[in-house]
């Protein structure tokens, strides 16, 4: 998706409900993933219960679930940090975490990604 293209847009969805986001981190697709980030995609859009951290954990890119989670450390605010962390947990429509995808997946280094971010970010949420 690019500047000008018309009809589209960062967050535009397929009828799955997958973002350009989403299949590019399920690709693996690092530096789509960082383009679009940058064009300002949206990281908390999910595809029917799959974030696109899911799709990282399922495609196995460390690289791109942390590109995920630091995009997710640069916009949260007190405010929105329980809001951050719910995304980070969320679970899909199997019941799994993007954590559990990558442990199940034997994405060693994605699970790694994922949790040391949560056990940076879960200690400063107010309780």
């Amino acid at each position: 998706i690019g500047p000008g293209a018309a009809g589209t847009s960062k967050q535009a969805a397929d009828e799955r409900g997958g973002t350009a986001l989403y299949y590019a981190c399920l690709k693996a697709a690092s530096e789509c993933v960082h383009t679009l980030l940058h064009a300002g995609a949206n990281v908390l859009v999910d595809s029917h219960k799959r974030t696109a951290l899911h799709a990282a954990a399922l495609g196995g890119s460390a690289t791109c679930a942390t590109m995920l989670l630091d995009a997710l450390t640069e916009e949260e605010t007190s405010t929105t940090m329980s809001r951050v962390v719910a995304w980070v947990n969320q679970r899909d429509a199997e019941g799994y975490t993007a954590a559990e995808v990558a442990k199940q997946r034997g994405h060693d280094t994605v699970q790694l990604a994922i949790q040391t971010w949560l056990d940076g970010h879960t200690s400063a949420i107010p309780t």
